[in-house]
């Protein structure tokens, strides 16, 4: 059997990063590497080139936005695939021919839909996903199913 695919988890809350170390590696398929704010982010993500990253859009001193763009302006991780986690919107990921397809979509009460508007994840906005290439989004909150689920479907697109 070949090497287990590396995935990087990039987020400020360490419960969060704990729990889904534990979900993934409780599989035994994946090798997972953390890092609990940008800054690290970055720097293990060059380091560990890793095939998936979870990457948090929230975060103090580096947003998720800024630790996408670096990845992409690094050609040796331009194959990296790249799942946002965010606290709004809905759950999406892209098929191989960058078609939007959604898993689920998270009620918003109209307070909050008010505040970040109708898109599926204002909080990560959707021209950056498709100049970036994101491979999907999963939002918090989220089950050990639908984790383990955009793992396997971005994969799956190759």
């Amino acid at each position: 059997m070949g090497t287990k695919k590396k995935i990087l988890i990039i987020d400020d809350e360490k419960d969060l990063t704990f729990l889904v170390d534990h979900i993934i590696n409780s599989t035994g398929l994946y090798d997972v590497v953390i890092a609990n704010d940008g800054h690290d982010g970055q720097q293990k993500v060059v380091e560990e080139k890793p095939d998936m990253v979870f990457l948090d859009y929230i975060m103090p001193e580096v947003r998720g936005d800024e630790v996408l763009k670096f990845i992409r302006s690094k050609k040796e991780l331009k194959d990296v695939k790249v799942v946002i986690m965010s606290g709004l919107g809905g759950a999406v990921y892209f098929d191989d021919e960058q078609e939007q397809r959604t898993v689920r979509e998270t009620d918003l009460d109209s307070e909050t839909k008010n505040i970040i508007g109708e898109a599926s994840s204002v909080a990560f906005p959707q021209e950056l996903m498709e100049k970036y290439n994101v491979a999907g989004v999963l939002p918090k909150p989220f089950s050990r199913e639908e984790l383990l689920d955009i793992i396997e479907r971005v994969f799956a697109q190759g």
